[in-house]
């Protein structure tokens, strides 16, 4: 029925047979013949016709809306079909990094065949509830994950500036916001470090295999190392560390990771000036005797201060907090760029070298070749911009 109804609605729009079979790629008699089936079936007569014209009838021309109803209805139907017939992938992820979790969801959707990517905002906890209940392909994860994941696609999100309430003294030490090209706010983890498994480092695109086991490899740097990062697309040299298995894992080098959980070590910088105050931005020390907000339980190593724990990783309701004056906060650059508030400064962090190391994350039981295109689509979003 729905190819009688097209032909109605084709001939009702040209008011000419042969026009309507020319758009629908048929023969002028199949056209006649659907209209007439449509006719029958109705028990209306659609069209007034003479061998000089094709006109509507008043019960064809209030039929009219009701066949483009059903054949708008038949797209929909078709579309959501096909769309439900290709595979999905969920995957979980924190606000911060939603602007990586979108650029991996094109990707993966460019791809042949494309595969729907179905993004869910989640924080740590929820994500990696979600991982273990099967409600989530992955998730991106804050490092060390838990681990009875795998984990793969490590990257590294700056954290180089402190928010403080208006009002605040520190606030006077804010700067205009400038974009910095040479340091971008989300860095991939080297590919190349050292393995403690024997087992030859991973190249870039490389995908780890349905039993790989995110325990046993060594990946990016615990620290940033002093030297200048050129830019998003290279790699960043330094110290290996073994995938987050947990509170206290061995590193290559003989000590011990931080505990799970705990930001990136900070690295402290010369330059402060005898008052130990910078002329512009804020000195480690100067935090001392301030309450310092954390976020998702990590403990900004290297920082002074009294710090004070924030349920899970959710960086705007810990803004609220220094909004209301609870404390400070040490904030990524990605956040940075993006929230405005009359409320909250944002001041540059001198002096140190803070970051937070994410990984995707999924369940080793449940590899499906979907999901390990989406590894690649990470490490390619990572590696190219």
């Amino acid at each position: 029925m729905v190819k009688e109804i097209h032909c109605f609605v084709r001939v009702a729009a040209r008011l000419s047979f042969s026009g309507a079979a020319a758009d629908l790629g048929l023969s002028q008699p199949a056209v006649s013949q659907a209209v007439a089936r449509l006719e029958r079936a109705t028990g209306v007569r659609l069209f007034e016709r003479s061998a000089r014209a094709v006109r509507l009838t008043a019960a064809g021309a209030a039929l009219l809306p009701y066949a483009e109803q059903v054949l708008e209805s038949a797209a929909a139907f078709t579309a959501e079909a096909s769309r439900l017939a290709r595979p999905v992938i969920h995957l979980a992820y924190p606000p911060l990094v939603g602007v990586l979790a979108a650029r991996v969801a094109r990707r993966m959707l460019s791809r042949t065949p494309p595969v729907e990517v179905e993004l869910h905002a989640a924080g740590r906890s929820a994500a990696a509830a979600a991982l273990d209940a099967g409600e989530v392909s992955a998730a991106i994860l804050a490092t060390p994950a838990p681990a009875r994941f795998v984990t793969a696609a490590r990257f590294h999100v700056t954290v180089d500036h402190l928010a403080v309430p208006r009002t605040h003294p520190l606030a006077a030490r804010a700067r205009p916001r400038t974009s910095h090209p040479g340091e971008p706010p989300i860095r991939p983890a080297s590919p190349f470090a050292s393995r403690t498994d024997g087992k030859e480092p991973a190249k870039p695109g490389a995908v780890p295999t349905a039993g790989s086991s995110g325990a046993s490899r060594t990946d990016a740097p615990g620290e940033r190392t002093g030297s200048p990062h050129p830019g998003a697309g290279a790699m960043e040299s330094g110290l290996s560390r073994t995938e987050g298995v947990g509170q206290g894992d061995a590193r290559t080098d003989g000590s011990r990771h931080p505990k799970a959980g705990a930001a990136q070590p900070a690295r402290a910088r010369v330059g402060m000036n005898r008052a130990g105050a910078s002329k512009g931005g804020v000195w480690p020390g100067e935090l001392a005797g301030l309450v310092v907000l954390t976020p998702g339980g990590r403990r900004w190593a290297g920082l002074p201060g009294h710090p004070r724990m924030v349920r899970d990783d959710d960086f705007g309701a810990a803004l609220d907090l220094v909004a209301a004056g609870v404390g400070v906060l040490p904030i990524p650059h990605l956040l940075v760029r993006s929230v405005r508030r009359d409320d909250v400064v944002f001041v540059p962090l001198e002096g140190v070298d803070l970051r937070i190391t994410y990984a995707l994350a999924w369940a080793g039981e449940r590899v499906t070749n979907e999901l390990l295109a989406l590894v690649q689509a990470m490490q390619e979003a990572l590696w190219t911009r």
